[in-house]
């Protein structure tokens, strides 16, 4: 039954990241066009691409978060603890060249 769940808890988190993926890569992409075709502000393109693509690269970064937690909690369960210091070190890592790049 505990193999059971961890497998759909891996599927479930394989589709989230999936998802995720998407979002930010069609976000991307409307910047990309945002870019490509020289659009500003009094350009009602601009607005109106740019409404919807920044909200779709915060929700695919809320979702990749997301996923992270549920790995750390996967990890946990699992006790696979090389694992979960390889995540939160990771973690660390990334907020701490953060601060120090601020």
């Amino acid at each position: 039954m505990d193999e059971e769940q961890n497998r759909k808890s891996d599927l479930k988190i394989r589709k989230i990241r999936k998802a995720a993926t998407i979002l930010g890569i069609i976000a991307l992409g409307i910047i990309l066009c945002v870019l490509l075709f020289n659009l500003s502000y009094p350009n009602i393109w601009f607005s109106v691409l740019l409404t919807i693509a920044i909200p779709l690269a915060f929700i695919s970064a809320g979702m990749f978060i997301a996923t992270w937690i549920m790995d750390v909690r996967l990890a946990y369960k699992r006790k696979e603890f090389i694992f979960l210091a390889i995540l939160i070190a990771g973690a660390l890592v990334y907020i701490l060249l953060n601060i120090l790049n601020s």
